[in-house]
């Protein structure tokens, strides 16, 4: 950056995308495919996961118009991936 040039503030998208990623994670932690990392443990809660995998579907959907082509496959594919794994720990 130089001297001329404003600090570009963090817009609502880039905050989105950094909460997508989190419920994403908190997904895999929540159906026990992952430990939880504050407790390094596995508890499962399938309730709580899909809540998690419904909130990250409706950033994803926010976001789409400002992702690039594979960024928006990346968030597409990590979002099917989760809904498989649901969907076989639900069964």
């Amino acid at each position: 950056m130089t001297e001329n040039e404003t600090p570009k503030g963090v817009s609502v998208y880039d905050l989105i995308g950094v909460s997508l990623d989190q419920f994403i994670e908190v997904a895999w932690v929540k159906m026990g495919l992952r430990a939880d990392p504050l407790t390094r443990s596995e508890s499962i809660d399938m309730n709580e996961a899909k809540v998690a995998i419904d909130i990250a579907s409706r950033f994803a959907e926010t976001l789409d118009a400002h992702l690039e082509e594979d960024d928006r496959r990346r968030v597409q594919s990590l979002l099917s991936d989760l809904r498989m794994n649901y969907i076989r720990k639900s069964s």
